[in-house]
């Protein structure tokens, strides 16, 4: 049932009471027939009051309400007008009135059924030839299905709106961490290459020395092994500059889609140890547990790099946010239908709040300090753990107590015990071919 029609049809439809008979309280069929048929099927209820404005009688007003007439009289009518609308219709029915000037507003009105719908109401005053008022007509347009549209189209500009604000922060927040991003990729990336420079030159200077020497042995030992320790500072920095420049080839990838992964049926257990035996040779002064809680095999189906890859990024972040003097520990285990590698640290702790945000590209805590070795990286590392995990099936996260150290660990589905009965130990990181 359509119950609105175009505003601009609606002068056309108005009508004033037609209260006929002997009692002007009641109508004939043929009145109340095209008063009913005019509510119900137009929305449109028509009015009259004398001059001073204080109603005698609104028959299609009581029709539609429910009220009796000798309520509707004087200001009666209002009790049908929802109450938060009812001191603005009074006055500005009261100031149209004193004033003769037309008179329009919008309120809510009580159907005879309990329920509000939203009117329109227009009037007018009819002036004789003399120019005083002789009566006011009007009538009330049901606007409820174009306030109701016009309240979805608010609200839908409202969320597009702040779906723009949001985007617009965001955009914001992706800029200011790609301009903090682009510093700290600026000053890690340059200094390895610094201090490789720096050796080389410092090497050439040495070996031109050394062409004076070539007679004192003793001379030229002392010579070779500054040679030596020099070298070995010189590997141990280009392998820092790899580690960066891998980091953002393998972002590069995650963003465009293309991480690939070797799967392969393997057992994780060499993977963790041998990762383990590398952090500990490559730092001789820290105390590095391994925990085989499970016995092996541990099978899972993945690419022994990758996999490699993560735990060497949970080690590197917990030797170097947690002091020298503390350990760290490594630990295997099964849980239920899946394996769980966990590395536990005693640092600092994630602050709150910063939880799930540290999973994040480019995402780095100010709240945390390196506490041993050099190189505060990228923020790009556990970002890229993250989806190496994921794309394995698997889930990461973290426990931290702030001041008591965090574990971070990651999850992984076991395999099948048929679809990895060819499996006999996974190659670990460093010892396949190298990734093109």
């Amino acid at each position: 049932m359509d119950q609105q029609r175009a505003e601009d049809d609606a002068p056309a439809l108005a009508i004033s009471d037609d209260s006929t008979g002997a009692d002007a309280g009641h109508w004939t069929n043929g009145s109340a027939g095209r008063e009913r048929a005019l509510i119900t099927y137009a929305g449109y209820i028509g009015w009259t009051t004398p001059a001073d404005g204080l109603v005698d009688d609104m028959p299609m007003w009581r029709l539609y309400t429910g009220q009796a007439r000798d309520t509707v009289r004087d200001w009666g009518w209002l009790d049908a007008v929802h109450p938060d609308d009812r001191e603005r219709v009074a006055r500005a029915w009261r100031d149209a009135a004193s004033g003769a000037a037309p008179y329009e507003v919008e309120f809510r009105v009580r159907r005879r059924d309990g329920v509000y719908r939203a009117f329109l109401d227009r009037g007018v005053p009819v002036v004789d030839d003399d120019g005083q008022v002789r009566e006011w007509v009007g009538f009330l347009t049901d606007i409820t299905e174009r306030k109701q549209s016009e309240e979805e189209r608010s609200a839908v500009l409202i969320s597009e709106r702040e779906a723009a604000r949001a985007s617009e922060g965001a955009l914001l927040a992706a800029n200011g961490r790609m301009n903090e991003f682009l510093g700290i990729a600026s000053h890690e990336l340059k200094t390895p290459l610094t201090t490789i420079l720096a050796n080389t030159q410092y090497l050439a200077r040495r070996l031109n020395d050394s062409r004076t020497r070539t007679s004192d042995p003793e001379a030229l030992e002392a010579a070779l092994e500054t040679v030596r320790t020099v070298i070995d500072r010189t590997a141990r920095q280009t392998a820092r500059l790899t580690r960066l420049v891998n980091d953002l080839v393998d972002v590069s990838r995650i963003q465009a889609g293309k991480l690939e992964l070797r799967l392969a049926p393997c057992d994780l257990a060499p993977l963790v140890t041998e990762m383990v035996d590398e952090q500990r040779q490559l730092h001789p002064e820290r105390r590095i547990a391994l925990e085989l809680a499970a016995e092996p095999p541990v099978r899972v189906i993945g690419d022994a790099d990758r996999l490699g890859q993560v735990l060497a990024n949970y080690l590197s972040n917990a030797l170097k946010y947690s002091a020298e003097d503390q350990p760290v520990t490594v630990r295997l285990a099964r849980d239920g239908d899946r394996a769980r590698v966990s590395v536990r640290d005693a640092g600092p702790g994630v602050p709150a709040g910063e939880e799930s945000r540290i999973w994040e590209r480019f995402y780095r805590s100010a709240a945390v300090t390196v506490r041993s070795g050099s190189g505060i990286g990228l923020g790009m590392g556990l970002h890229i753990a993250r989806t190496i995990v994921e794309r394995h099936g698997g889930e990461v996260g973290l426990r931290t107590r702030r001041g008591k150290g965090t574990t971070f660990w990651y999850t992984l589905p076991l395999a099948d015990p048929v679809e990895s009965v060819a499996t006999l130990t996974c190659q670990p990181a460093g010892r396949r071919p190298a990734r093109p």
